[in-house]
């Protein structure tokens, strides 16, 4: 034990300060003479320092945690999120999550290349040709429906929101009498939709699509169904072989020389900016084929659906070793020129212009200078 003790040597500081510190057993005590209130109030600073301080960290910790943090490079190449760490989630949750946050992502970068496009382009005024685009006055959407990216299974599933079922692959939900196509309303209806409504469109890889297109209207399906086509196309590049009330079957050779040129266009190889109109529609959500659970998870958590309605199953796109069969069997020359007669598809909606067949061009090179666009799945500036 020690028994010493210290006394304020100041005489001024005797009358009110006089403090006595003894040291005993490793403790260190203070006693105030004239004001015991003062270690209470010492008490009650230092605990509230203590309280502040413990705050501090903890909301450090937390930020630290939850802090949302860029992931430049993953297995896909993709810019996306990183899953905070301090919540704890299955890992079906973990996954849909940050599919999302990827999806989101895109969403800006496909918008900016839109608004970019458009910037640079003249349309009238007036908004015209809109018989694409099916609305849904109930829950106050509007949907343009492009053919071959899975407009019959959106279709479908919307027409659930309404308790009506189609079989898959049924025609009839092209027709069905619960849609209204946007050019059946009055200039002041359209105008009120096309503010106050949530309005979404899907796209796809332009050259894809006019396969898929070729696929299912010259190959198989109803086979009445491009028989004017087909005989306009053989009459042209092969008169000998013409039968009058035949099938004239084509190749897709033949299909692509054909519309390499101006000329009236099918609406499912239509191009997306004559059925959707995207520079005078403000599209709300624009969605890939190629990203389809993902962005489909999003559109419909945007829109409000997603408790109503499931996710679609489509055929999302063409195996790459058959799009590259089919593409060889063309001269690159009407590869080019069936790429410059989509190249506003490309541009508009951020594809890589004739990406998927550049190998086959054999060092020929595209005439229009537009050959790379930026890509949603890029970092924004």
């Amino acid at each position: 034990m020690f028994g010493s003790a210290c006394l304020d040597e100041n005489p001024r500081n005797h009358r009110k300060w006089q403090v006595l510190i003894t040291c005993e057993r490793g403790s260190l005590t203070s006693v105030t003479k004239e004001h015991p209130s003062l270690s209470v109030n010492m008490t009650r600073k230092f605990g509230f320092i203590c309280c502040l301080l413990f705050v501090v960290v903890g909301l450090t910790y937390v930020h630290y945690e939850t802090a949302t943090q860029w992931i430049i490079k993953d297995e896909n190449q993709i810019v996306a999120y990183q899953t905070p760490r301090l919540f704890k989630f299955t890992n079906n949750e973990t996954v849909k999550m940050k599919r999302i946050q990827e999806a989101e992502l895109r969403q800006i970068n496909a918008k900016r290349i839109m608004r970019d496009y458009c910037l640079t382009r003249k349309f009238p005024e007036k908004l015209g040709g809109l018989e694409f685009i099916f609305v849904d006055d109930k829950f106050k959407i509007m949907y343009c429906a492009i053919a071959k990216v899975g407009s019959s299974a959106f279709k479908t599933v919307l027409a659930e929101l309404h308790n009506k079922t189609f079989p898959p692959g049924s025609p009839h939900v092209h027709t069905w009498n619960q849609w209204r196509r946007l050019n059946t309303y009055s200039e002041k209806e359209k105008e009120i939709r096309l503010q106050t409504y949530f309005k979404f469109v899907f796209v796809r890889e332009p050259l894809r699509r006019l396969l898929s297109a070729f696929k299912d209207k010259f190959l198989k399906g109803d086979p009445q169904y491009g028989r004017r086509y087909r005989s306009e196309i053989i009459k042209l590049y092969r008169p000998n072989d013409f039968q009058p009330g035949g099938e004239n079957w084509i190749t897709f050779a033949e299909f692509v020389k054909y519309y390499s040129s101006e000329r009236y266009r099918d609406p499912h190889w239509l191009q997306y900016e004559q059925i959707c109109h995207p520079c005078l529609v403000n599209y709300d959500f624009i969605g890939r084929l190629e990203t389809l659970e993902q962005d489909t998870a999003l559109v419909l958590k945007s829109a409000g659906l997603d408790e109503r309605i499931t996710i679609p199953k489509i055929n999302q796109q063409s195996d790459p070793e058959e799009l590259l069969d089919y593409y060889s069997q063309v001269p690159p020359e009407y590869i080019i020129r069936i790429g410059e007669q989509y190249l506003n598809d490309f541009l508009m909606f951020g594809y890589e212009y004739l990406g998927p067949v550049k190998s086959l061009l054999n060092g020929t090179r595209p005439t229009n200078t537009a050959n790379k666009t930026a890509s949603p799945n890029e970092l924004v500036d």
